[in-house]
């Protein structure tokens, strides 16, 4: 049965994924690894920090938007240094979050991926890695 890969939840998991997903909770995803789903499906850890990297830059961008800013060197230096203080404390605090809920889901579904997918991601991923895409 092919599921979407945004729609699936737990629930929808079946028989031992199910429980195994369960039984971790919120816990590291990385302790799911079985020999039939091995941690290369895991994300890894400096995937995450250059995710949690570009979306804070992101994030600033947006901040900025909503403000009204563009161009925060242009105000004296004293409101300058508010803005971006403000900014930061802003997007630091959505930002690891999201970043570790998406880890989260995205890695609990690598681990209960049809084989032929994760197969498919494994290959892609390492011959990114190896420099050939």
């Amino acid at each position: 049965m092919h599921r979407s890969f945004a729609a699936a939840s737990s629930e929808e998991l079946h028989g031992e994924e199910a429980a195994r997903l369960n039984a971790a909770g919120s816990s590291d995803i990385r302790s799911l690894a079985s020999p039939e789903n091995p941690l290369p499906r895991a994300i890894p850890h400096t995937r995450q920090m250059d995710a949690r990297s570009r979306l804070r830059s992101e994030l600033r961008g947006i901040a900025l938007d909503l403000v009204g800013l563009y161009q925060v060197e242009e105000m004296p230096r004293e409101c300058a240094t508010w803005v971006r203080t403000t900014i930061e404390a802003a997007v630091a605090e959505v930002c690891d979050p999201t970043v570790a809920a998406l880890t989260r889901r995205l890695s609990a579904e690598l681990l209960v991926a049809p084989a032929d997918v994760a197969r498919r991601i494994d290959m892609a991923r390492r011959r990114h890695e190896a420099g050939f895409a």
